[in-house]
């Protein structure tokens, strides 16, 4: 048994099925990106794990401050966090994600084409944690600026996050 710490995230169901399928994988990568760019590298063994049947992300870390785990509360796949006790005891810990908009801004609407809003989050995440100001994520007010809008997931992800948000669009019959 090691005495470094480990974690597993639970991933929030999708009900969209191509992105399920990948949502494994894109949960990785985008964890990935956060410890290289915000995190410094403090993170490894960053993979998956199935317990009883159930997928869980899974990392090592020395340990997780209060900053840490309110990071991680904002990757798009997040529901629950675990520290891992005594090599099989699940503890909960608090996650505090950034949201300050129910995530009905962003599932109420449904059309044909509509962009799945957990891939949405996860690229803007990963947009955010690659650019300048991504260890601020939950410091400042940032910008996003949407260039093929669309109707506006991008926005509203941005909008629950309480970021400001401009986009524009060619095609009219989106707005």
């Amino acid at each position: 048994m090691s005495d470094v710490p480990q974690y597993l995230l639970l991933s929030l169901p999708s009900t969209n099925r191509v992105y399920a399928e990948a949502a494994t994988r894109l949960s990785v990568a985008e964890l990935s990106v956060l410890n290289r760019a915000v995190l410094n590298s403090r993170l490894w063994d960053i993979g998956t794990t199935a317990i009883s049947g159930v997928d869980y992300l899974s990392f090592a870390a020395e340990e997780l401050d209060d900053r840490d785990v309110r990071l991680l509360s904002n990757l798009s796949s997040a529901y629950a966090l675990y520290a891992v006790v005594d090599g099989d005891l699940l503890r909960p810990m608090t996650v505090r994600r950034l949201d300050r908009f129910d995530d009905d801004l962003l599932t109420i609407q449904k059309y044909a084409g509509k962009t799945n809003e957990q891939f949405t989050k996860l690229l803007l995440n990963v947009t955010l944690w690659s650019s300048r100001f991504g260890a601020q994520m939950r410091d400042r007010r940032l910008l996003v600026t949407d260039p093929l809008c669309g109707r506006g997931t991008t926005l509203n992800q941005a909008r629950t996050y309480g970021y400001d948000a401009s986009g524009i669009d060619i095609d009219t019959k989106d707005f």
